[in-house]
């Protein structure tokens, strides 16, 4: 549920040791996708060809996995532990940077699909 999971990366945010700038970005994005689907689940019968449309499918499971994604990478992030991971396992600070940049742009693709298909 992509609210649900939107919820969670608020918490993560709320409860944030280190890196609250990232994990800010990255929870407007998922809020604001969050909010695109509710008020697209709240005008399914205006969008009933939307819901119907099989192939559309694939967007919605995309964002779905696309945000739990942003909520692991906002609960290593954020606390101390997790930023030892990408330090440690990932050699530097540089995989953390690839990693957001990353992620924002799986968001642009997302909601460019998103939006395209609602046009």
């Amino acid at each position: 549920d992509v609210q649900k999971y939107a919820d969670e990366v608020g918490e993560c945010y709320k409860n944030a040791e280190y890196n609250r700038r990232i994990c800010s970005v990255l929870l407007k994005r998922v809020y604001s996708v969050a909010s695109e689907v509710k008020v697209l689940g709240l005008l399914k019968d205006d969008y009933s060809w939307f819901f119907e449309n099989n192939d559309n499918y694939p967007i919605f499971q995309g964002l779905v996995k696309l945000i739990e994604k942003v909520k692991n990478f906002v609960i290593d992030i954020s606390q101390l532990q997790g930023v030892g991971k990408y330090f440690n396992e990932y050699r530097g600070p540089e995989f953390l940077e690839r990693k957001y940049y990353s992620l924002i742009g799986e968001f642009e693709t997302s909601t460019e699909a998103l939006t395209h298909v609602l046009k």
